[in-house]
This record gives structure tokens, C-alpha cells and sequence, in this order.
């Protein structure tokens, strides 16, 4: 009879005690104006909350989604970078067509769902920076950007601003588009968030005469840097003229064309051609013109050659060319890529030799300024060059993949080259070896 009473009083404790915490929980929520919540739904909460680490989770039955990657993306300096489009893969796969799976914060912070990824890459990309990538080490990944940069300059008309003169900013490699803009009243520019790399910049317009101005420049932009570039145009132009000869003769046809280098950059001319072998190019831009003359004669032999002048505004200048006598090399070049674009290309005086892993653009256009003859080759490699201008040479075979005339393209190719010092009347054959 005592256990029963014992028992009894020891139920009612307990029963007690519930009634005691179901009303401290009560309150609880009602000073913190927490909505109604259901008496079952805090019984098992309690109950969850003192399960057993023994007890089998959610994430072992399958019904759990695998934790979310967490990011940040920074500049270089370490401040958050907000607005950018992160994308699965690494910089060059998320650019080709990857979609945005998150948008960085103010803080430049971001969440995406880990079954969204399958690479152990992420990439960000915003405009006014250069695009990056960061590994994903346990669901976590930093990506730091890079700032891009920018080219601002002025174009001046006989030392005046010149406003409403249109720029073009160009991809160097494929020519595409990136920009266009026009001068203000003080004749400058600026292009803005241009990325890290080779760009041309060209410049369209008239002088006050009506005349047209077309001119062009390679500009190389650092990550982070503004690139400064200013053109100087003049109102007076150059007069060049001359005659094409072969052995004294005029050739059966003739062309003459040439670029000048000036403080505006690089701009293109021709001639008009007559039918004795003269010509005459009007309106040329002051400045070092480079002039190649190409002429083909009764045997079909096309021949070619290039010569410096220098143009002063105003004047006029001749130039004749004889493609007269001279020295005579022909060869073959051996181990060429099957489909390159294979050729020789020789070119005026000794000049230090090509190194593809440092070739700079600069360095690679001074060299194109000195060709005097090149020729393309076929896969037999053979070659002939006749009527040569006695003097230093440095011959140059090449076997480049991709277009022959960009810098980037001579750093993935196989190339050969010799000195040589002709004298007239000389026939001198080469063998080279591209590797």
C-alpha cells in the first residue's frame, strides 16, 4: 500500500513538471512574439534535439541534399568584387557558353548548389575586370580578379584637336570588334575595360580638305594599366613617284603599294600605275614610308624588293626600282608542318635571331619591316629568288601554324635562318632545316 502511494505521489511530480515546462515554453514565446507554434511540433523538436548521435540521419536514408559551395571573389587587393557571374570550369570553358550559376554580393560573397557541379572549377567574370578562376577544395573556393585596363589617348590635325574623328578597337588576332568611339571637342578618346592582351586601334576620318585619314596602331594593354596612345595627323600630305624597270625594260605588269610609320601609327598606301613602269602615290602620309615593288616580266617571274623613304609634309619624292643583274638564291626548305603556312623571307641586314619563347610584338613587326622579299612555299619547300640587291642578309624559313602574320602564331611554329652576304651577279643555294 505504501509502494502505491509512493508510486502515485512520484507520478504526480512528474506530471507536475510537464505542466511546469509546457508553460514556461509558453511564455517563452509569447515575449518574444513568436508565432503560434503547434504543442506536437515542440514535443518533437525536444525529441530531435536529445536523439543519440547513434541514431541513424537523414543524409544516411539518401533524403539529404549534398552541402552547398561557398565562395568569395576579390580583386587583387583583397576588396570584394560584387556583380560578378560566376560559372562552372575553368576561365577558357565558362567563357564558351557556361551558364551563370550565381551573382557575387556586395560582399562579394555566393552560394551554389553542389550538384549543380561536376568540375572542381569555378570562374568569375565581370566587365570591368579580367576573368578567373579558383579550385573548389572542400566546398569552398576563393576566385581573385584581375582589373582590366584601359586606352585613352588624343588625335591631333597639324597640332590642333581634331573632334568627331571615329575609333575602332579591334581583337589583333581574328579583327573583330570591341569598341567604337569618336573625339570629343579637345580631341581625346578613351576605350574602357579593355582586357589584357594585343588590340589595334584605327582611326577614320577626314583632314579639313576632305581628304580621308585612315590609320592604324597595335597597342598592347597590361592587366590594370591605362595605355596611353596619341595620333598626329597633317593636313599636307606627300607626293611618291617613280619608275619600275627590268633590265631597263618596262614589266609586263607592276604593283606599288608600301605603309608608312609615323607618329599616328602605321597607314597604308598605293599607287596608281602607268603603262611605261611609272607611278604615283598622292596623298601619302608623312613619315618612314616602307615602298615594295612587285613586277613580272616576259618570263612570269614575279619580282619583288622594298626600300625606305623618308616623306616631309608638302613634298615630293621619287623612287625608282631596277629590277636589274643582282644575285640569285633559291633552295629547299626541309621537315615543314603538312597544311602550315610555310615560307622564306629574307630580310635587309644581320639581325639578331627570332626566339619564340620572349618574341615580343614589337620585336616581331621591326623584323617585318625589314623583309625585303618573301615568298610562300608549297610542301616541296623549294624556292627562288632572283635579282637580289647586293649587300646583308638574314634569311628566315618558317613552318607556322595559324596565321603567319601574327606574333603568337611564330611562338607555336618551327623556324630555320642563315646570314648571308651577297655580291652581284652571285647564285648561292640554300639548304634548310626548320625545327
Amino acid at each position: 500500500m505504501q509502494g502505491h502511494r509512493l508510486a502515485a505521489l512520484g507520478l504526480g511530480v512528474a506530471v507536475l513538471a510537464a505542466v511546469v515546462v509546457v508553460f514556461l515554453l509558453f511564455t517563452t514565446l509569447r515575449e518574444q512574439k513568436a508565432p503560434a507554434v503547434k504543442l506536437e511540433t515542440i514535443v518533437k523538436q525536444l525529441l530531435l534535439d536529445g536523439r543519440s548521435e547513434s541514431t541513424p540521419s537523414d543524409t544516411e536514408s539518401g533524403t539529404a541534399d549534398r552541402q552547398d559551395i561557398r565562395g568569395c571573389v576579390t580583386d587583387e587587393y583583397g576588396s570584394p568584387v560584387a556583380g560578378a557571374q560566376v560559372r562552372e570550369g575553368p576561365v577558357a570553358v565558362a567563357a564558351k557558353g557556361s551558364s551563370t550559376l550565381a551573382t557575387s554580393e556586395a560582399d562579394g560573397t555566393f552560394t551554389v548548389a553542389a550538384d549543380r557541379v561536376s568540375a572542381g572549377q569555378l570562374s568569375a567574370f565581370h566587365p570591368k575586370y579580367t576573368p578567373a578562376s579558383g579550385p573548389v577544395v572542400d566546398n569552398r573556393v576563393r576566385i581573385v580578379l584581375g582589373r582590366a585596363g584601359s586606352i585613352f589617348g588624343a588625335v591631333y590635325i597639324d597640332s590642333e584637336p581634331a573632334r568627331n574623328v571615329s575609333l575602332r578597337l579591334s581583337d589583333s588576332v581574328d579583327s573583330s570588334t570591341f569598341a567604337r568611339t569618336t573625339t570629343g571637342p579637345d580631341g581625346r578618346f578613351q576605350f574602357e575595360q579593355v582586357l589584357p592582351g594585343e588590340w589595334v586601334v584605327s582611326v577614320s576620318g577626314r583632314y579639313p580638305s576632305g581628304i580621308p585619314i585612315d590609320a592604324k596602331r597595335h597597342v598592347i594593354v597590361e592587366e590594370s594599366a591605362d595605355t596611353q596612345v596619341t595620333f598626329d595627323f597633317y593636313s599636307e600630305m606627300a607626293l611618291l613617284e617613280g619608275r619600275v624597270t627590268i633590265n631597263g625594260k618596262a614589266p609586263v605588269s607592276f604593283s606599288i603599294f608600301g605603309w608608312v610609320s609615323a607618329a599616328e601609327g602605321v597607314a597604308r598606301f598605293s599607287a596608281t600605275e602607268g603603262p611605261d613602269g611609272t607611278y604615283r602615290a598622292e596623298s601619302v602620309t608623312p613619315g618612314l614610308a616602307r615602298v615594295r615593288a612587285e613586277a613580272t616580266g616576259l618570263d612570269e617571274f614575279t619580282h619583288t624588293r622594298d626600300a625606305e623613304v623618308m616623306l616631309n609634309p608638302g613634298e615630293s619624292h621619287t623612287l625608282n626600282f631596277d629590277f636589274s643583274g643582282g644575285a640569285t638564291v633559291f633552295g629547299k626548305v626541309a621537315n615543314l608542318i603538312p597544311g602550315a603556312n610555310n615560307g622564306v623571307a629574307m630580310l635587309r641586314g644581320h639581325l639578331p635571331p627570332l626566339d619564340p619563347a620572349t618574341l615580343t610584338t614589337e620585336d616581331f613587326y621591326a623584323y617585318l619591316q625589314r623583309v625585303d622579299r618573301d615568298v610562300f612555299l608549297d610542301q616541296t619547300g623549294e624556292f627562288l629568288e632572283k635579282h637580289l640587291a647586293p649587300g646583308d642578309y638574314t634569311v628566315i624559313a618558317f613552318s607556322v601554324p595559324g596565321r603567319a602574320r601574327e606574333a603568337a602564331a611564330f611562338r607555336d611554329g618551327l623556324y630555320d635562318w642563315v646570314y648571308l652576304t651577297l655580291e652581284e651577279g652571285q647564285e648561292l643555294e640554300l639548304q634548310l632545316t626548320v625545327q
